[in-house]
């Protein structure tokens, strides 16, 4: 990219070259940022295309969702796993949680994500052995991120995928000067995945930073 392009000339040419996504994504995406708050923590139109791509490159089936937000990743998945697959999707905050439900039965996937309310640390464990998830997508509390990566790990057959949402975190963790929690044990996590023998893994730098992994 020529650095003194303008980033909104980039970012309508990037709109204007995307696959697209089930049309009630755009109505999802317009609505929350209407009437929610911190409408940045969804993925959007970018990202969620990649997720698609990711998971029917994987031939997921079953993918488990860390933070379902207002629903708009659990869609993009729910639309690659096809009929017969299933999303298993988790929020702690049943607000949030609502308006992902009626979001999902809007768009007509309703019967392919379970969206379970809780506390994603408690519930992994009995969703794990009750599923054999091809894909987790972690994007929730960033301070639980090394448990949640930790126990999607090790429950996960080989070649199956894991995708963690703002590894970057805002640019801080290339910042060795910045050692505030949350960028600290971001730092660390991406350490341990980087230097991983068990795993073949990248960044993805879209929006705040995706890992792509794959476990060997």
């Amino acid at each position: 990219m020529q650095e003194n392009m303008p980033k909104t000339r980039m970012t309508a040419y990037l709109e204007k070259h995307i696959s697209p996504l089930h049309a009630d994504l755009s109505v999802l995406e317009r609505n929350t940022h209407l009437s929610v708050l911190q409408p940045h923590m969804m993925s959007g139109m970018h990202q969620g295309v990649l997720l698609k791509i990711l998971a029917l490159l994987s031939g997921a089936k079953h993918v488990l969702e860390i933070g379902t937000f207002t629903g708009f990743s659990a869609l993009c998945f729910a639309d690659a796993v096809g009929e017969g697959g299933k999303v298993v999707t988790i929020e702690k905050d049943a607000e949030l949680a609502e308006i992902a439900r009626v979001n999902f039965s809007k768009a007509g996937f309703g019967a392919r994500i379970a969206l379970i309310e809780g506390n994603a640390a408690e519930l992994m464990p009995s969703i794990l052995r009750e599923y054999d998830f091809d894909l987790v997508f972690i994007d929730a509390d960033k301070t639980a991120n090394a448990l949640y990566y930790d126990m999607a790990f090790e429950a996960l057959r080989p070649g199956a995928l894991i995708l963690i949402d703002n590894v970057l975190w805002k640019g801080k963790v290339a910042d060795e000067t910045i050692t505030d929690n949350i960028t600290t044990q971001t730092r660390t996590l991406n350490n341990k995945i980087a230097s991983d023998p068990g795993v073949d893994a990248c960044i993805i730098p879209i929006r705040d930073g995706l890992w792509l992994i794959r476990k060997k």
